[in-house]
């Protein structure tokens, strides 16, 4: 559950990121 829910975090500031 934590390490999913990390991951999910990682994606979306990585897409936050290159979308900016």
């Amino acid at each position: 559950m934590g390490l999913e829910c990390y991951h999910e975090q990682l994606i979306s500031g990585a897409v936050k990121l290159v979308k900016h």
